[in-house]
């Protein structure tokens, strides 16, 4: 069993961080409430809504967006053209229409760049390296740049995979800070798989622990330190 009898919640606004040691089964969690997984049982209720059966797609148009622990950008693609790939679900103009590319197709793709260009590429700070394709840009640059695609979805829910790792500590720094403000100004609620203990204890309001796929301790992030089982799960007796 990957994750057995696993219960825990995301309240509205909060930034919740899943923990645990290599192979707990944090990105399976992930991967259960983005539906690449299907669990042998249990319930998955987002918005008062069970996604238990829903597809990806569903899940995403929901509005629950993800950024992954493995880059997962089109690197022959620009910056601004890997963002539009985020808000593409939004996009309600039929084929034909897209096809003759007049009136309402139109409109709603002016509406939809304005709102990537005056909202999600000015919040991640990214207006000067928009048409810079995404395959030359360092490695800190492009887990901003997936970042933003996420929230080009205009999430609910915003799930980050590992937002710090390979990140030296200048872009650690850079990325908590774009996490808290985009929670603030998109209130935003944010589930988090993080090894970095420093951005955990920053920016988490509440810490879920988990271990070869049980939860072992649930609480704020002072308290989960403290924790027997969780110094156990970690270091040993």
């Amino acid at each position: 069993r990957v994750l057995n009898g696993v219960s825990f919640e995301v309240e509205s606004g909060t930034i919740c961080a899943l923990l645990g040691p290599n192979g707990s089964g944090k990105t399976s969690i992930l991967n259960c409430i983005n539906r690449f997984y299907t669990p042998d049982k249990g319930t998955i209720i987002f918005d008062d809504h069970d996604i238990s059966e829903a597809t990806s797609q569903q899940v995403a148009k929901a509005g629950v967006a993800r950024t992954f622990q493995n880059i997962a950008l089109f690197e022959g693609m620009s910056v601004l053209e890997n963002i539009k790939v985020g808000r593409h679900m939004a996009m309600k103009s039929g084929l034909l229409s897209s096809g003759i590319y007049f009136g309402k197709a139109r409109r709603e793709e002016t509406r939809e760049r304005q709102f990537i260009e005056n909202e999600i590429i000015e919040i991640m700070k990214l207006e000067s390296i928009r048409d810079t394709i995404v395959g030359t840009l360092p490695y800190g640059k492009q887990k901003l740049v997936e970042l933003a695609r996420a929230l080009a979805l205009n999430p609910k829910l915003l799930i980050l995979d590992e937002p710090s790792a390979g990140m030296n500590q200048e872009e650690t720094e850079d990325i908590i800070r774009y996490i808290l403000d985009i929670k603030l100004l998109r209130s935003l609620s944010i589930l988090l798989v993080e090894h970095n203990m420093e951005v955990v204890v920053d920016i988490a309001d509440v810490c879920c622990v988990l271990n070869y796929g049980v939860v072992i301790a649930f609480g704020p992030p002072g308290t989960i330190q403290q924790d027997r089982k969780v110094i156990k799960a970690y270091i040993g007796d």
